[in-house]
């Protein structure tokens, strides 16, 4: 490849880059918005929400919509810490409540595992986080059991 060829390779990659970009930041604006409708509902509706129980089989048959009767990755982190909150969590013991719940993921390293949809989760803001020590400690972003402000946490 000559010095042309790169010059012309390099723009139309950094063209379809921005368009990509572009799309995600649509996307994320969309997801956003569904997240904040299917809440609103939630808050209204809490009986339409099955709520999995500590032995992982949910509730029967019924289901919701975007909520799993038996939670992986981010979404049975997210149960773990609504269930914690106003507490202050680590992600080895958000590993070992799904694992006694009976969510285990699908790996060899459940901590890992957690630890990876964790970050996704704080990435996304959906959580927050503040040091404990030498690790952090996690909750839901904005707890509606606790008044306290959220002193401590990093942002994105």
């Amino acid at each position: 490849m000559d010095k042309s060829q790169a010059h012309q390779m390099f723009a139309t990659l950094s063209q379809e880059l921005e368009q990509l970009r572009r799309k995600i930041e649509d996307m994320s604006r969309r997801e956003s918005g569904l997240v904040k409708v299917i809440e609103g509902i939630e808050e209204l509706y809490p009986e339409l929400v099955p709520r999995p129980e500590p032995n992982g089989q949910g509730q029967g048959s019924k289901a919701t919509p975007g909520r799993a009767v038996n939670p992986r990755g981010q979404e049975a982190v997210l149960f773990v810490l609504e269930d914690a909150e106003p507490n202050w969590i680590t992600i080895e013991d958000i590993a070992n409540e799904i694992v006694k719940r009976g969510w285990s993921p699908d790996s060899e390293d459940p901590v890992g595992a957690t630890r990876a949809a964790t970050v996704r989760l704080f990435k996304k803001k959906a959580i927050t986080r503040r040091k404990r020590g030498r690790s952090y400690a996690y909750r839901i972003a904005y707890s509606s059991k606790s008044s306290e402000a959220l002193s401590g946490t990093e942002g994105f």
